[in-house]
């Protein structure tokens, strides 16, 4: 009958604790780095979403000046424009009237 060692026994036994210990370790520590970078990404998405909406709300703000501006323009001018188009349109009729157009 041979013994077995009981040395070998105990290295054989510590490795395996230790490798189990070393894999929990390393599951948590994979978990609490997955949910890390899950919440970066959250954060930097939240971030860039509210950019983006700042963004459109200035690009906006500004498009509704510059219409706001054009049309102030084009009311001052409209008396004008009315004007020139009335003398127009009146020597476009005197013309047909005179050429028998009409």
């Amino acid at each position: 009958m041979t013994m077995k060692s009981i040395r070998l026994s105990l290295i054989v036994y510590f490795l395996v604790l230790l490798t189990a210990a070393l894999g929990a370790v390393s599951w948590l520590s994979y978990g609490m780095a997955a949910d890390s970078l899950d919440q970066r990404k959250r954060e930097s998405q939240t971030m860039i979403e509210a950019s983006y909406t700042r963004r459109k709300e200035g690009a906006k703000a500004e498009l509704d000046r510059l219409l706001e501006s054009q049309a102030q323009v084009l009311a001052k001018m409209k008396p004008e424009l009315d004007r020139r188009l009335t003398s127009q349109a009146r020597k476009l009729v005197s013309m047909a009237h005179g050429d028998g157009a009409l």
